[in-house]
């Protein structure tokens, strides 16, 4: 029997959206991941929102449909940073039981080890995140 999870893509810019991480270039990735790993992707939740602050509303409709289909075991990314650039979204995602977090192209290690390296990710993004901001604001103060 296939595993059941949820795709989750996401673009912030009109640059993502149509060059290198355009949303149609995520679905085929995760489609074809899924079709290669034995998944079966359930639903597909569609962002368009910064990741850096809490409170997207397809990253929360994703949360609600999970804690209401505990039959679903994953969610598959592209990449972690799509799936968030702060640590409150990605914890509360992290610490859902039952729920593995699947990146396509970030080999990450089974058990507590693959959670750890995961959280050095988002760590690392959230990271770029705010560096992006300081220095915008920087650039806007001079």
């Amino acid at each position: 029997m296939k595993r059941r999870v949820v795709t989750y893509i996401r673009v912030s810019t009109t640059e993502q959206a149509e060059h290198g991480y355009s949303m149609e270039t995520q679905r085929q990735l995760l489609t074809d991941y899924a079709r290669g790993h034995d998944l079966q992707v359930v639903r597909t939740f569609k962002e368009t929102h910064s990741a850096h602050k809490p409170g997207r509303p397809e990253f929360q409709a994703m949360l609600s449909f999970l804690r209401k289909h505990t039959d679903v075991g994953g969610v598959l990314v592209y990449k972690l940073d799509r799936l968030s650039r702060n640590m409150s979204d990605y914890s509360t995602l992290e610490e859902m039981e039952g729920i593995e977090i699947i990146s396509v192209t970030e080999a990450l290690p089974a058990g507590a080890s693959g959670r750890f390296v995961a959280s050095i990710h988002a760590a690392v993004s959230r990271l770029y995140s705010d560096r992006s901001e300081e220095h915008t604001s920087e650039l806007q103060s001079h």
